[in-house]
């Protein structure tokens, strides 16, 4: 009898990850196909995903056009999908097992994503603001808001060149991957003097 609960639990883990494979086809068929025909292919794999993805679906997880809920539905989809990987190979589960999966879920489907694409729109402004390109600098329009409060709290009475603050943002934001990284694994060490 136990044997088929780890059983059912290694089925689910592969029915889970034959799902999580589908939102990446979805998610890719919305860049080339955003607007599906009834009866296409993406419209079925939307009435396949988009109900779980719905649950997600936010506008505080949009940023400019990008939409982060698939993102976040794809953690929640691994995060069982590790636990139930675990509870099959092991035949037991701890606790602090389940919170290092939900910290390392916490940095590679949330913290680690966003300071990456805040780096990478930074770098774009930071080389238009250098190069004076307005293709370079329209396409890191998204760190705009951040580069501005920067402005407003280092700099609130003066005048400071464009092409500085974006230096300081893309410099800051670089240190807080690297300080975020060391917070994660200071978490996930003491997870390990959890005894249950």
């Amino acid at each position: 009898m136990t044997t088929n609960i780890y059983e059912l639990a290694s089925f689910l883990a592969k029915a889970l990850e034959l799902y999580s494979f589908l939102i990446w086809i979805r998610i890719l068929l919305t860049w080339i196909n955003p607007y599906p025909r009834q009866g296409s292919l993406t419209s079925y794999f939307s009435m396949i995903v988009d109900p779980y993805l719905n649950i997600f679906r936010s506008r505080r997880l949009m940023i400019g056009m990008l939409d982060f809920s698939a993102i976040i539905g794809l953690g929640v989809l691994q995060l069982l999908q590790s636990a139930l990987r675990i509870f099959a190979y092991y035949h037991t589960f701890r606790f602090a097992w389940f919170l290092q999966l939900c910290i390392q879920m916490l940095w590679q489907y949330c913290i680690q994503i966003f300071i990456i694409l805040l780096i990478v729109f930074l770098t774009l402004r930071t080389l238009g603001s250098l190069f004076h390109s307005p293709g370079l600098t329209r396409a890191g329009m998204l760190a705009e808001p951040l580069i501005r409060k920067l402005q407003m709290a280092l700099f609130p009475n003066r005048i400071v060149k464009d092409q500085l603050l974006c230096i300081i943002a893309l410099s800051l934001a670089i240190l807080s991957y690297f300080a975020a990284m060391q917070v994660i694994a200071l978490l996930m060490s003491a997870t390990r003097y959890i005894g249950f």
